[in-house]
């Protein structure tokens, strides 16, 4: 839910410059505002990422340390801008575990109650209040405490059982050749030549 509101506003924002820019550039075609449009929307959130969120969650010593960001604001022609394997099957399904259980929706009649996410779905979308929702969301912190129960026995389910959003995360990472974390501690010789066999081996590494 949080991630769809999220997509709902940057949607939202994308007609909203692209209706200016019609404004503006009368003589732009659908083509070209929606190319210029695309070309804005992306730079203002690669902004937002780069300066605002990733600092949160990785604190900025370690961003300028890795050089992930650049006191350079213009474009490197040299630098490869795809994304690799390895952050799409592992680093970014980081974020799973930051879903709440229960989400507030507010309803168009007036009134608002807390659902949990396996229900969610399953309202009409006739009775949501959808600003009220994207409003609620956007403005609810991350879950921190623990990986929730909702996406860990009842994802995409109504009944008692479900799947498992983070064993389905660690399958995946493994479809992709990703390394397991004792596997990872050997090859970047953490532990001092010595295969890991059980968690008394990494013991000193948590």
């Amino acid at each position: 839910p949080q991630l769809y509101s999220i997509v709902a506003v940057w949607i939202k924002f994308h007609n909203l410059i692209a209706d200016n820019l019609k404004q503006i550039h009368p003589n732009l075609d659908n083509e070209a505002i929606f190319y210029e449009t695309r070309r804005f929307v992306i730079a203002v959130y690669q902004n937002i990422w780069y300066n605002e969120v990733l600092p949160l969650i990785l604190s900025p010593e370690v961003l300028v340390v890795h050089e992930i960001i650049s006191s350079k604001s213009c474009f490197e022609s040299s630098i490869d801008p795809s994304v690799s394997s390895e952050f799409v099957a592992s680093a970014a399904r980081y974020f799973h575990n930051f879903i709440h259980d229960d989400y507030k929706i507010h309803f168009k009649n007036g009134s608002s109650e807390k659902i949990l996410l396996r229900k969610l779905f399953y309202y009409d979308t006739e009775v949501i209040d959808f600003k009220g929702v994207i409003a609620e969301l956007l403005t609810t912190p991350w879950n921190t405490a623990s990986i929730g129960n909702e996406i860990s026995n009842y994802l995409f389910s109504t009944n008692a059982h479900g799947l498992d959003l983070r064993a389905l995360d660690i399958q995946t990472e493994r479809d992709f050749g990703v390394a397991t974390y004792c596997d990872a501690l050997y090859y970047f010789n953490l532990t001092d030549g010595k295969c890991v066999e059980g968690f008394q081996d990494i013991e000193r590494f948590i």
